[in-house]
Parts: structure tokens; C-alpha cells; sequence
């Protein structure tokens, strides 16, 4: 079997994927299924296909009807014709196959290589370094074939999306579009590809039983691995809770201390008998679940809830981010909301909600803007759940639509976060896990809720913020059935997760009554 560039990425990260990527791909068990994977290969292929714009009347190499070798063929042919243009080039050379992007033939013979990324290049340049490197590897096994097969190589490419751009009427792909020259980072790469090739063949013909790989970093970078649950959970049996890969997170408590700690046979969190180590939130996690005790500091959740004023607007939104700008005033993977739900709690217990969403997918802001400051008058107490989210989206629409402008600064001026206490560790109780998110607290302090969300689940409706993020640009091409139920499944979550924000407020108050 022929070493594809994408089986060439998974043996770097891991032999063990790269393994069962041949020998296991059939077995649905090993292999976690990943809806923003199949979202971002998505948003490749329209990016691509929006590239190609920029080299235009080429002449593209079919994936479909015709072999590898078929599609090699194909593209010796188109190049000794001198087509300037080859989307799709495919090569093969000692029995690996890469296919480039965009193959631009110049009039000497010597061709360019271009390859297309969905991803958005960094401003900061050390930023920037560190997301190319998982590029270059690509270009440089493709640099590799086409070098070895006699073509004099001119160029190679890399094309990104400008992050910057800002569309204002037709998109410009001049501007979309940033393409940086990558020729001498590629050419230092090509020694240590040659030995990854070597080293990768060897394994592919000697390794015949399933690779003991230990885990580590590479589980998760530079992409969580697709079989990181079957190593995790099935072959090494690690429990899905209770374990140092639960501890929360932070620049204190990496994943490389995680495996340090897995390396010193450190598993369970009862296994941990000195907490020295650890800062006070991981501290506090690790104490917390060893004598599965809460942590209830009163004074400091009066003093948040003495903070609030009635009536109460509970408020959410919902985004999504199109990596190609649709519409004027928008920029590459901008969020856009497209939705929010609003419950307004009054000082007698009572609530009323309130909702935003299109009958069908367009842009939806100057709508859903003026919608929103009808439903939230000014200095109004509005209440968020990590609000630097609902801040920012506010914030974007008031730079929009300066018509509007005063009336969401002032909402922006008012905005209370409920995810403080949490956060600062007023509440903790050891079933959280270290998390503080609205979805960990809700079953501890409104349990009477959490089958909402479950019947979400078990109706095939939209049970999670990923969900309804891909849900609303899929309404473009449903037909009306689909769209009616899709936002009736959005509606409801929605509206679940602002009641989630009233019940837990009010399992808060009773914390301190």
C-alpha cells in the first residue's frame, strides 16, 4: 500500500495511528468520530476551491473515477502540454503518493507548489512559527516526490487566510488570501524527511501486531489524536474520572506535568498524597475530591449576589464563525450571533423568556441587534455565564451598527458574570472535577433540570454549543421541513441553557440563605 501525505502525518505524531490508521480502519470502536474535524475539512475545501481563483482556467485532476496512478498520469501529461494551471497534481514516486493544491507549470519547465490551508496566519510572528510547522511537514514530503521524479522545483507556497481582511461588498481574494514563500524553510526540511521516510517504511514492513505506543503530548498535538479514547480508556483501561488527566488546567499544570506525573505511576487522584506541588485551584480539586467535600465561602457569594439588581436578564448567545467572510463588516472566522435567549428573573420568583433566531439562515445582526435592545432596556442588570464571551459579541455589533452603539455599550456597562463564583472557587464541590463550567454546575446545584439536556440528547436534538454552532450555516441548504425542526431543536436548547443560569442562581442563593 502506497504512504499517502496524510498517513505520513500520522506516523510523525504517532506510529501507533499510523498502525491502525492500515490496519484497523474499518473498526468504527477505535477511531472517535469528530464533527469539527469533518466542519474544518469542510472549510478546506471551499477555501481551496476559492484559491484556485487566484490561478485561474487551470485544469483540475479528478478525485473521483480514475486511480492514483491514473491521476500521475494525467498530471506528466498536462505538464508537458505546458498547462500552466493543475489543481490536484498528483505524484508518485517510490510507491508514495502527494497530490499539491495548486501546480503552477512555468514556461522553462520548473513548476511551483502551492499548498492551501483553511487556517488564518498569525500576526505575531513567533505565533505564527509555531501553527506553520505542522504545514511545512506537508510541503516538504511533497517537495521530497516531486524533487526525486527529475522536476526542477521554482517555488513552494504557502497559502493562508488573512485574518485581517474585512469584506466590504464582493470578496476579494487578493486580500483574502495571504501567500508566504516557504522554499528555504522547505529545503532544510528535507533531510530529516528522508529519514522519517526511511524510518516510516521500516515500521510499515516490520511492525505486523498492534504497536505498544506509550501515551504522551502526542495525543494531542499537533491534532488530538482519533484514537486517543482506545488507547486511554480501552487498552490502557485509564478511568474516564477521578485521574490526574482530570485535573484542571493552566500555565501552572500543563499536560506535559499531567505525564510526568503518569510516568511516576500517578494515576488516580487518591494516589496523590502530597499536594505541595500543585497551585491552590488544582489543590483545592485533589483535597476536595479525597474527602468528597464541598467548599461553600458564603460571604464572598453574598457579596456577589448583592451585586445584582431586579429584574434579572439572564442572557445568551450563540455564534458561528465562517472562515470565508459572507457578508460586509465581517472577517475571517468572526463570530457571528446568530441567536440568543433571554429569561428575565423578577424579585417575586417569576420569569418570562425571550428569544432571537431567523427563519432562515442569512445574516442575522442588524435583526437580531435590534431585537435585542427592545428585549434589554439600559442599565438593566444583565447576567452572563463566562461574559467575556457575550462582552465581545456585544461589542463587535456595537462597532457594526453605530446606530445602536450606546444602548449595547451601556448593556455592556451593566454585564455581571455568573461564572465568577465559580471561577474564584467561592463554590467547589468534588463532583465538578475541576471544571467550572454552567454544564458541571447545573446537575450540582439544579439537578430538577438536567433531564432537559439529556432529552435533547436521546431526541437527536441539539445538545451542546458545537452543535448549534454548525446547525445554523446547514440551514442554507435544507429544505422547509428540516429547517423548522432544526430551529425548533435550536430554540430549545438555547432556552435551556438561560434556564440553567436562573435555576443555578437561585441553588446559590439558597447556599446562604
Amino acid at each position: 500500500m502506497g504512504l499517502s501525505k496524510t498517513l505520513y502525518q500520522y506516523y510523525l505524531q504517532c506510529p501507533k495511528l499510523f498502525w491502525l490508521k492500515l490496519n484497523r480502519k474499518a473498526q468504527k470502536d477505535i477511531f472517535t468520530p469528530n464533527k469539527s474535524l469533518d466542519s474544518i475539512m469542510e472549510n478546506g475545501i471551499l477555501v481551496g476551491e476559492l484559491a484556485c481563483r487566484l490561478y485561474p482556467n487551470g485544469t483540475r485532476i479528478s478525485f473521483e473515477d480514475s486511480s492514483f496512478f491514473q491521476k500521475a498520469e494525467m498530471t506528466q501529461k498536462l505538464i508537458k502540454e505546458h498547462t500552466k494551471y493543475i489543481y490536484e497534481a498528483t505524484f508518485i514516486y517510490d510507491d508514495i503518493v502527494v497530490m499539491v493544491d495548486i501546480l503552477e507549470v512555468l514556461e522553462n519547465g520548473s513548476v511551483v507548489i502551492n499548498e492551501v490551508k483553511s487556517s488564518t496566519k498569525k500576526s505575531k510572528l513567533s505565533d505564527d512559527k509555531k501553527a506553520k510547522e505542522k504545514y511545512l511537514t506537508d510541503i516538504a514530503l511533497q517537495y521530497y516526490v516531486i524533487q526525486n521524479l527529475g522536476y526542477n522545483i521554482a517555488c513552494a507556497n504557502l497559502i493562508r487566510i488573512n485574518a485581517n481582511y474585512e469584506r466590504y461588498g464582493e470578496l476579494e481574494l487578493e486580500k483574502l488570501f495571504v501567500i508566504d514563500d516557504v522554499t528555504q524553510e522547505i529545503i532544510d526540511l528535507q533531510t530529516i524527511t528522508t529519514q522519517n521516510l526511511q524510518e516510516a517504511k521500516s515500521f510499515l514492513h516490520t511492525q505486523k501486531s498492534e504497536p505498544q505506543t506509550t501515551i504522551g503530548l502526542h495525543c494531542f498535538t499537533p491534532y488530538e489524536c482519533e484514537a486517543k479514547e482506545y488507547c486511554f480508556y480501552k487498552v490502557l483501561e485509564i478511568p474516564r474520572q477521578d485521574t490526574i488527566f482530570n485535573i484542571v488546567g493552566d500555565q501552572s499544570f500543563t499536560k506535559k506535568k499531567m505525564f510526568e506525573l503518569y510516568k511516576q505511576n500517578l494515576l488516580k487522584l487518591d494516589d496523590i498524597k502530597d499536594t505541595s506541588c500543585f497551585k491552590d485551584k488544582q489543590r483545592l480539586q485533589i483535597q476536595s475530591f479525597q474527602a468528597k467535600s464541598r467548599v461553600v465561602k458564603k460571604d464572598e457569594i453574598k457579596d456577589f449576589l448583592q451585586k445584582l439588581t431586579y429584574p434579572i436578564y439572564h442572557l445568551d448567545f450563540e455564534t458561528f464563525s465562517p472562515v470565508v467572510p459572507l457578508w460586509d463588516n465581517t472577517k475571517p472566522n468572526m463570530k457571528i450571533p446568530f441567536q440568543y435567549s433571554l429569561h428575565i428573573e423578577y424579585e417575586n420568583g417569576d420569569t418570562e423568556h425571550k428569544e432571537f433566531l431567523p427563519q432562515t439562515f442569512c445574516d442575522p445582526r442588524l435583526e437580531l441587534t435590534g431585537q435585542l435592545i427592545k428585549d434589554i432596556p439600559q442599565n438593566a442588570c444583565v447576567l452572563a455565564y463566562h461574559m467575556s464571551f457575550e462582552k465581545d459579541v456585544l461589542k463587535s455589533l456595537a462597532e457594526t451598527f453605530p446606530q445602536y452603539a450606546e444602548h449595547l455599550l451601556n448593556i455592556i456597562a451593566n454585564l455581571k458574570d455568573l461564572e465568577s463564583p465559580f471561577k474564584e472557587r467561592h463554590f467547589y464541590d468534588y463532583k465538578q472535577g475541576g471544571s467550572h463550567s454552567i454544564k458541571v454546575i447545573q446537575p450540582i446545584l439544579a439537578p430538577h433540570i438536567e433531564n432537559g439536556y439529556k432529552d435533547l440528547a436521546k431526541q437527536g436534538g441539539i445538545a451542546n454549543g458545537g452543535d448549534a454552532m454548525l446547525a445554523f450555516p446547514a440551514m442554507e441548504s435544507m429544505d422547509k421541513d428540516s429547517i423548522y425542526k432544526t430551529r425548533q431543536s435550536l430554540l430549545a436548547y438555547c432556552k435551556l441553557d438561560t434556564l440553567a443560569m436562573v435555576e443555578v442562581l437561585r441553588g446559590l442563593r439558597k447556599l446562604v440563605v
